[in-house]
């Protein structure tokens, strides 16, 4: 997060000298999210202060945010083909974990597919 917001300020420095040094300077919102593609359910906390050591004794001084889960294995093959968007395709693929994940994948409707692939 800290280098997306770095980028952004040096991107709007470029484009004018001295805003971000301006008080209604603001920093673009970041959702932080966790794509699992794991077979079992996730068992690692969803807010970040916890996996900090003495996360709770230097919470007020650490940045405060939960992960947004993305579970690959909640969603069946045919979800993600009537998505029809490249990040549907992508956790398709991802899906191949096994010879069987593999054969599955080789099963899918080309065209539909092919379909993702063209925009």
């Amino acid at each position: 997060m800290v280098y997306i917001w770095e980028t952004y300020a040096r991107e709007a420095e470029k484009l004018q000298k001295g805003i971000t040094r301006r008080a209604d300077f603001k920093y673009p919102p970041i959702l932080p999210i966790v794509y699992y593609e794991g077979k079992d359910n996730r068992t690692v906390p969803f807010d970040f202060q916890s996996r900090i050591m003495e996360g709770e004794m230097f919470g007020k001084y650490l940045p405060n945010f939960e992960y947004y889960l993305v579970p690959l294995r909640k969603y069946s093959n045919e979800e993600l083909l009537a998505k029809r968007d490249e990040i549907s395709l992508v956790m398709l693929i991802n899906r191949m974990q096994n010879a069987d994940d593999v054969e599955t994948f080789r099963n899918l409707p080309a065209e539909r597919v092919e379909e993702i692939l063209k925009f």
